[in-house]
C-alpha cells in the first residue's frame, strides 16, 4: 500500500464532540494526503454485552492493514480506568501510537489543560452573573475527565465560599438525553437551582431544551454553561456559553505525531493545549472576548509597526498571540484578502476590502470560527490604530471599517444559524424517505440497488459488507459491494480473508482514503462489519449505519443467511439456556402454588364478608327485640299498684313483651344455625382426611355462606338436587369450590339485567348420560365412569367464553380481566381441588353472550369404595 494508512479508534461518530473531532481529523488527513481508517467500536469496557460486542470491532486495527494509530482516549476511556486503557493500548505495540485527550504511560499525547478552562467558566459564571446554588451536570462516574471537572468546579465554589447542596450535582453521563432527564428530575423533586453549569456542551443543550420545554427564560431564569465549543454550542436554541477545547490543534497535533512516529522521527511525548472561555447568550451575556493591544505590547511587535500589516500578519510573533487563544494561525486563500486591504488603505473604501474577508471567512470556515475572526479582528484593529495614532481621520475610518466587518460576520452567523437549522430539518425529512425505502425491502438485491442509488446522495463513495466465518472472527468473507465506478457485487459466497486486512487482496488499493468501519450486530451478536468509503465528514453517518444494518440483518434472516452461524450461537448457549429454564420453571412452579395459596384465603376473606354481614342482620334483630322488652319489663313495673292500669292493659303489656321475645328468639336461633354452618365448614377446612358425605347441605352451607355476594350483585342462585346425594372426599373443599364457582358465574353476570345461577347435583347411572355432548376434559378420564358418577352442574346467564380463550380457563394466572382485577387462579384452584381431593374431573361448554356451563364429575363413593357411605 502506497499511501499512509492511519487508524483512528472512537466510540461512535453519533456525539457531537465525538463528530467534530473525527471532522477535523478527517480535513487534517485529507490535507496530507493520508489514508484515514475510523474503527466504531462503542465505549471501551462498557457495562452492557452490546458495548462488548461493539468492542471487538476494535481487533481489526492490526499492523496488517495500518501504520500508525490515533485513539480518542477521552471519549473511548469513559467508562475504564487510565490504566485499563493502558493496558488495552498495549496490544496494538510496535504500532506506533498517540492518545488524543488523556495523557497515557508510554504513548505520546496531546492533551488539553481542561481546569484552566473549567474553573475560569465557573468563575465567570459567579463573578458575572452572582450565582449561588448550581446545578452540576456530571459526566459518568468513573470517567477521569468528569472528576477533573467536577473536581475544579467544586473547588472553585468553595474558594468563593459558596456552599452547594450534594443534590444539585447530576449524572448526565455526558449524553443530551440523558441531561433532559436529569434537568427534568430536579425541577420535579423542587431542587434548588439559579444555574446549570455542565461538564460537556451535549448536557448543556439537553438542558437548555429541558428548561425552554418547562417555560423557563434560559439567561435571564437560569444561567447555563457548557464545555468543549461543540459545533452545534453556537447554533443551539440559545448559543452556549463554554469552553472551547482546541479541537482543531488536537487532531492536528496527533496526526503530526502519529506520521513522526511512522517516519522514525523524532516526537513529544506530551503537547499540552490550552482551553479558553467563550461567552454567548445562554449565561446572560451578549459580548464575546476581544483581543486588545495590551495582549501583544510586551511581545516585542512595536517595531514591526512600521512594516506592511500583511507582513505583520505572517510573523512568528502574530501568529503566537492567535495560537496561545486556541486560533489555527494557518490561512488559505488570504492573498487576494491583503491585496483589498492594502487598497482599502489608500483608497478608504472598505467595501472591496469586507467582500474579501468574507471571502476569507468562508475559505477557512472549518478551520477558523466567527468568533476567532472576531478575535483576529480585533488585533488587527488595535495594531493599525496603534500605527496611524496620530492621524484621527485614519483611526475613523479603521474603527468604522472593523466595525461595519463585525456587523457582516454577525450576519453571517444569524444567517448560518438560520442555514443550519433548515440544513438539520432537511436531513431529518432525507433520513425518513431514506429509512422508508428499505422497510418494505425483503431481498438483497433490491437492498443493494437501493444503496448504491442512495447513499452517494449522502456522501457516501463506497460500501462494503464483510461476515465473519470464524468463531474468533479472525476470517470474513465479502458478500456485498458497490464502488465509485458504479460497479456493484453479491455473492454469498464471495471472498474469504483474514478479517485484519479489512478488505480482500488486491482491493484495498483502489479504495478511497475516507474509510469509517462500522460493527454489524445481529441479537447483540457480532457477526460482521460494514465498511464506509466516504466524501469528508457526514454528521448523519450514524443513523445510515443504523438504518442500513437493521435492514440487512432483517433480509439475511428473512433469507437464512445466518441460519448456520445463528445455530452455533443456539448451540453454544443451549445448556445455560436449558438449565436457566429449569430454573425458571421450578420458580413458576413455587410461585403457583404460592399463589394458589393466597387465592385460597382471598376465598376465605370474601366468604368472611358475607358471614360478617349475616351475623349482623340477626344480631341487630336480636338486640333491637331485648330493648323493646327492657322497656315494656319497666312499663310493666312501673303499672304495678296502679289503679288505672287495668286487667286488659296488662294482657297487652304482656302481648307486647311475648312478642318481643318470640323475635328474639327466632334471630338468635338464625344466628345459631348460621355459626353450626360456619363451624360445619371451617371443620371440614381444616379436615384433611377424604370421608364419604352428604354433598347437598354442604352446598347449601356455601350458598348460605356466600349469600351476602350474591345479594350484592342482585343475582339469584337456585340448588336442585335429588336429595341425599354421597359424595367422596373433603367436604370444606367442596365448600371451596362452589364459593369460587358463585363468585366467578357473579361476575360473569355483571352486565346482566336479570343475573342468575342454576346449580344441580345428582346421580347417573352411565357414562353416556355423562359426556355424550361434552368432549372439552379436565381432570380424570372418563373410563372411571363407566358404572355410574356424581354430576354437579353450575350454569349461569352471563357473557360467555370464547373459543380461543374456552380451552385455557383452567390454567394458571389466565384471566380476560384487566390488570389488577382478576388474578386468574380461581377456576384453577377449582381444578386443583376437583382433581386431587375428589378424584373426577371438570368440562365447560359456552358460547359467548350464552352463559356457561362446568360439569364436574365425582365418582360414586358406592361404586368405588363400597361400604364406606354414611
Amino acid at each position: 500500500m502506497n499511501r499512509i494508512t492511519v487508524g483512528y479508534l472512537t466510540f461512535d461518530l453519533a456525539g457531537t464532540y465525538n463528530h467534530q473531532m473525527w471532522h477535523y481529523l478527517s480535513l487534517e488527513a485529507e490535507r496530507r494526503g493520508v489514508r484515514l481508517v475510523t474503527f466504531c467500536g462503542g465505549i471501551l469496557y462498557g457495562k452492557s454485552n452490546h458495548q462488548h460486542e461493539w468492542n471487538k470491532i476494535y481487533d481489526l486495527a492490526s499492523m496488517k492493514s495500518l501504520d500508525g494509530l490515533i485513539v480518542l482516549s477521552a471519549s473511548l476511556g469513559q467508562a475504564c480506568s487510565t490504566g485499563e486503557m493502558e493496558s488495552f493500548l498495549n496490544r496494538f505495540k510496535p504500532l506506533p501510537m498517540v492518545s488524543i485527550g488523556a495523557a497515557l504511560r508510554g504513548i505520546p499525547s496531546v492533551v488539553v489543560n481542561n481546569e484552566a478552562g473549567m474553573a475560569r467558566i465557573v468563575e465567570h459564571m459567579i463573578d458575572a452573573h452572582g450565582i449561588s446554588s448550581p446545578l452540576f451536570l456530571m459526566g459518568p462516574r468513573d470517567n477521569v475527565e468528569a472528576k477533573i471537572r467536577y473536581s475544579v468546579f467544586a473547588d472553585v465554589l468553595s474558594k468563593n465560599g459558596i456552599v452547594y447542596d450534594k443534590k444539585n450535582i447530576c449524572y448526565g453521563e455526558f449524553r443530551y438525553d440523558r441531561a433532559i432527564s436529569v434537568v427534568d428530575a430536579a425541577i420535579e423533586n423542587g431542587i434548588k437551582f439559579d444555574s446549570i453549569i455542565a461538564s460537556n456542551d451535549d448536557m448543556a443543550m439537553g438542558a437548555v431544551d429541558a428548561l425552554i420545554k418547562r417555560g423557563y427564560d434560559v439567561a435571564s431564569d437560569v444561567a447555563v454553561s457548557g464545555f468543549d465549543d461543540s459545533s452545534a454550542a453556537l447554533f443551539c436554541t440559545v448559543p452556549l456559553t463554554t469552553v472551547r477545547q482546541p479541537h482543531q490543534a488536537m487532531l492536528e497535533s496527533g496526526l503530526d505525531m502519529v506520521l513522526k512516529l511512522i517516519e522514525s522521527k523524532p516526537a513529544d511525548d506530551l503537547v499540552m493545549l490550552e482551553s479558553e472561555i467563550v461567552i454567548r447568550k445562554s449565561c446572560g451575556c451578549t459580548g464575546v472576548n476581544k483581543i486588545g493591544f495590551t495582549d501583544f505590547e510586551d511581545k516585542n511587535l512595536i517595531p514591526s509597526l512600521k512594516k506592511s500589516f500583511d507582513d505583520i500578519f505572517k510573523e512568528q510573533v502574530f501568529l503566537d498571540i492567535l495560537a496561545g487563544k486556541g486560533i489555527n494561525p494557518v490561512f488559505e486563500n488570504t492573498e487576494n484578502l491583503y491585496q483589498s486591504y492594502r487598497e482599502y488603505i489608500n483608497t478608504k473604501d472598505c467595501n472591496t476590502f469586507i467582500a474579501a474577508l468574507l471571502k476569507a471567512v468562508n475559505d477557512n470556515i472549518n478551520r477558523i470560527s466567527y468568533e476567532e475572526w472576531d478575535e483576529i479582528l480585533s488585533l488587527w484593529s488595535a495594531l493599525e490604530i496603534k500605527r496611524n495614532f496620530v492621524n484621527q481621520s485614519t483611526v475613523l475610518s479603521v474603527q468604522d471599517c472593523f466595525a461595519r466587518a463585525r456587523m457582516q460576520i454577525q450576519d453571517m452567523i444569524h444567517n448560518r444559524l438560520l442555514l443550519s437549522r433548515a440544513e438539520n430539518q432537511q436531513k431529518d425529512f432525507l433520513m425518513i424517505i431514506f429509512n422508508s425505502y428499505f422497510s418494505p425491502i425483503m431481498e438483497i438485491d433490491n437492498f443493494l440497488k437501493y444503496i448504491q442509488a442512495e447513499l452517494p446522495k449522502f456522501g457516501v463513495k463506497e460500501f462494503y459488507v464483510n461476515l465473519f466465518e470464524s468463531e474468533n472472527n479472525d476470517k470474513c468473507r465479502m458478500i456485498m459491494n458497490f464502488k465509485t465506478d458504479g460497479t456493484a457485487f453479491h455473492d454469498d459466497n464471495g471472498p474469504v480473508f483474514e478479517s485484519v486486512k479489512i478488505l480482500p487482496d488486491g482491493l484495498e488499493g483502489t479504495v478511497g482514503n475516507n474509510i469509517v468501519i462500522e460493527p454489524l450486530i445481529n441479537y447483540e451478536v457480532l457477526i460482521g462489519f460494514i465498511i464506509f468509503v466516504i466524501d469528508g465528514s457526514i454528521d448523519i453517518i450514524e443513523n445510515i449505519r443504523q438504518i442500513v444494518c437493521n435492514s440487512l440483518v432483517s433480509i439475511m434472516l428473512a433469507q437464512e443467511v445466518m441460519r448456520d452461524k445463528q445455530l452455533k450461537i443456539l448451540m453454544n448457549n443451549l445448556e445455560i439456556k436449558q438449565k436457566e429454564l429449569e430454573e425458571a420453571y421450578a420458580s413458576l412452579k413455587d410461585n403457583q402454588n404460592k399463589m394458589l395459596i393466597i387465592e385460597k384465603m382471598a376465598s376465605l376473606g370474601r366468604m368472611t364478608a358475607g358471614i360478617a354481614h349475616e351475623m349482623n342482620s340477626p344480631l341487630a334483630a336480636v338486640r333491637a327485640s331485648l330493648a323493646e322488652l327492657s322497656d315494656l319489663v319497666k312499663e310493666y313495673d312501673e303499672s304495678i299498684g296502679d289503679d288505672s292500669v287495668n286487667s286488659d292493659d296488662h294482657k297487652e303489656i304482656a302481648s307486647d313483651m311475648k312478642n318481643s321475645l318470640q323475635l328474639a328468639i327466632k334471630s338468635a336461633e338464625r344466628a345459631a344455625s348460621f355459626v353450626h354452618g360456619i363451624k360445619s365448614q371451617t371443620r371440614d377446612l381444616s379436615l384433611k382426611e377424604r370421608i364419604s358425605f352428604d354433598a347437598v347441605p354442604v352446598i347449601n352451607e356455601a350458598v348460605l355462606l356466600i349469600s351476602h355476594a350474591v345479594k350484592r350483585a342482585h343475582c339469584t342462585v337456585n340448588f336442585e338436587h335429588d336429595g341425599r346425594v354421597m359424595v367422596y372426599g373433603v367436604p370444606g373443599r367442596l365448600s371451596q369450590v362452589i364459593t369460587n364457582m358463585i363468585n366467578n358465574s357473579i361476575e360473569a353476570c355483571v352486565d346482566q339485567d336479570e343475573p342468575s345461577i342454576e346449580i344441580k347435583l345428582k346421580k347417573v347411572k352411565a357414562e353416556e348420560k355423562i359426556l355424550q355432548n361434552h368432549t372439552t376434559k379436565v381432570g380424570a378420564g372418563v373410563d372411571q365412569y363407566k358404572n355410574g358418577a356424581i354430576l354437579l352442574t353450575i350454569s349461569d346467564n352471563g357473557s360467555g367464553i370464547s373459543a380461543e380463550n374456552i380451552i385455557r380457563v383452567f390454567d394458571p394466572i389466565f384471566t380476560t380481566k384487566p390488570f389488577g382485577v382478576g388474578t386468574g387462579l380461581g377456576l384453577t384452584l377449582v381444578h386443583d381441588i376437583v382433581t386431587t381431593d375428589f378424584n373426577g374431573s371438570i368440562t365447560v361448554e359456552s358460547q359467548p353472550g350464552a352463559g356457561a356451563t362446568f360439569f364436574i364429575i365425582f365418582p360414586d363413593p358406592e361404586v368405588e369404595h363400597g361400604s364406606k357411605t354414611d
